[in-house]
């Protein structure tokens, strides 16, 4: 279950991230000035997102064995072990994304600097403190309202 949760989420970033086929009302890495994240990067992540979408959000029926060993149509998507791609799949979004977002980020490098110090520090070791600023809505609003965004 945390798994899936983490997942779920990872699959937001990624369609955040990679700015690519999103529907008109997604926020996208581009809506905050940032340039989009290198070629190299898109692709890795991009590889991960479809996966996910496949094996997490919906029941094809191929995934069925039976299905899969007669002569009708048969998956392309092989189902990864989301065990050892969980924190690869982290490593990309916090120490390249996120990080990529933090140097680029014109009016919004500030605040995205702050959240990558702190995801960052707080994936390394869960004792890390959080910033104030970044933990209720109000305080948030607050934070970026002073910086005038």
């Amino acid at each position: 279950m945390v798994r899936d949760c983490f997942l779920l989420h990872a699959r937001s970033l990624i369609k955040f991230y990679r700015d690519r086929n999103n529907r008109p009302t997604d926020i996208v890495l581009s809506d905050f000035s940032v340039p989009s994240i290198v070629t190299s990067l898109d692709t890795c992540l991009e590889k991960y997102e479809k996966p996910i979408e496949i094996h997490l959000l919906h029941l094809p029926d191929w995934r069925d064995v039976d299905y899969r060993s007669h002569t009708r149509q048969r998956g392309t998507t092989v189902r990864p072990n989301w065990g050892s791609n969980v924190s690869v799949i982290a490593g990309k979004l916090i120490d390249e994304c996120l990080k990529h977002a933090s140097a680029n980020g014109a009016n919004w490098q500030s605040p995205f600097t702050k959240f990558y110090i702190a995801t960052a520090g707080r994936y390394r070791d869960k004792s890390s403190s959080w910033p104030t600023e970044l933990c209720e809505k109000s305080d948030v609003e607050g934070y970026l309202k002073d910086l005038r965004l």
